[in-house]
């Protein structure tokens, strides 16, 4: 006689899982004996569902470890996404500082002349570009991601007819 539970053999060749035996002797035969081989086939089957329960229990906690570790992980790429997003804004916000100061330099030297003014308001415009406080929209470069790194956000030439 073999009982499967599963993968686990409950009865097999006369054993009730692998603890208790019973065979045919002197003093007795097996079928006098099942009353006892049901009890013991009762107990080890219990024995196979705790085991199955603890084996079931343990995978959920893995998979519930395994799902916070993954929003952990998640949340940190995000955090990460954002401080770096936060830092190339302030790198634009640096550069546009920057050309202010150098636009202030030209008004200051006190050059009068149309070209210089034109230069100034064309550079004007180009700062509050390159300014996330302002985020103006360029004609020709759109508008800037100031979140992204300076390697994605670098002006590049066109070599296409086709468009910028």
């Amino acid at each position: 006689m073999l009982l499967f539970y599963r993968t686990t053999f409950i009865f097999a060749r006369g054993v009730v899982y692998g603890q208790k035996s019973y065979r045919d002797c002197k003093s007795y035969v097996v079928e006098d004996k099942l009353g006892k081989i049901m009890i013991s086939l009762y107990e080890a089957s219990e024995l196979v569902r705790q085991e199955r329960l603890a084996r079931e229990e343990a995978e959920r906690k893995w998979q519930e470890e395994a799902l916070k570790r993954e929003e952990l992980r998640e949340r940190y790429n995000l955090e990460v996404e954002r401080t770096n997003a936060l830092v190339h804004a302030a790198e634009d916000y640096e550069i546009a500082c920057k050309i202010r100061s150098y636009i202030r330099a030209i008004e200051n030297s006190g050059i009068e002349d149309e070209e210089v003014k034109a230069w100034i308001a064309w550079a004007k415009q180009k700062t509050d570009w390159f300014d996330p406080t302002i985020a103006r929209k360029d004609e020709y470069f759109g508008k800037r991601e100031h979140e992204k790194d300076e390697d994605a956000k670098k002006l590049k030439k066109s070599y296409s007819s086709w468009g910028w």
